[in-house]
């Protein structure tokens, strides 16, 4: 199979996974709220404040570190954390995912923040409080 026969398979995969992520998803207004534990130690959490104009911020914990930021929202529901902010200290055996993963977009499924890399792999998800 040729590259270009690979890349646009892999593109479609990579569309129909989005697709099926927000056909399951709530309303993106829905995205505003508690996440996870943002004041726990060892776990991750968002406090995420409601949209204005497709923009909003996000402050929290990645279960060690305190992270803040803002955040797009997109018209398929879908957000992407963008211009993180962290504290950067070692935390043993503390996963800290939420601030190491570059380009992170989620979507609300099933009571869950979905976190998904820019390959459209599954990250983490964080449960609405």
């Amino acid at each position: 199979m040729t590259n270009r026969k690979l890349t646009t398979l892999a593109l479609a995969a990579s569309a129909a996974a989005l697709l099926t992520l927000t056909a399951c998803s709530a309303s993106a207004s829905d995205v505003s709220g508690t996440w996870g534990t943002p004041e726990g130690e060892g776990t991750p959490g968002l406090e995420i404040a409601k949209a204005s104009g497709g923009t909003g911020t996000y402050q929290g914990t990645d279960g060690c570190n305190r992270v803040s930021g803002e955040y797009t929202l997109h018209d398929d529901g879908t957000i992407t954390l963008e211009d993180m902010m962290s504290t950067r200290m070692y935390c043993e055996g503390v996963d800290t995912w939420l601030s190491n993963t570059p380009d992170l977009t989620a979507i609300v499924k099933d009571g869950k923040l979905v976190f998904v890399d820019d390959q459209l792999n599954e990250v983490g998800s964080l449960e609405r409080q």
